[in-house]
């Protein structure tokens, strides 16, 4: 679920990226100052790096998450936060 707002995030950060740069370079054929677009497109190409980073370390805890069986101690089950809690008496 996180990994999917991560991804859907970063795709709209890609997309924002590309039009930035289509932006500088007409920008750059009509002779504007196109100082406040690049300040604008590195604030935006940071924050793509950023997801990209946290995407990446989602994914790699999600796969070693899913390397293998994870005996969890017997009267203990996984709350939703990943905080191990005691189950309830059955």
């Amino acid at each position: 679920m996180e990994r999917d707002k991560l991804r859907r995030a970063y795709e709209q950060l890609k997309e924002h990226l590309e039009l930035l740069r289509r932006r500088i370079y007409v920008a750059k054929a009509e002779r504007i100052d196109v100082r406040q677009l690049e300040l604008e497109f590195a604030a935006k190409k940071a924050e793509l790096e950023k997801l990209a980073k946290e995407l990446d370390d989602v994914a790699d805890a999600d796969a070693a998450s899913s390397d293998g069986p994870q005996g969890d101690a017997p009267g203990t089950r996984q709350s939703r936060r990943g905080v191990v809690t005691s189950a309830p008496p059955a």
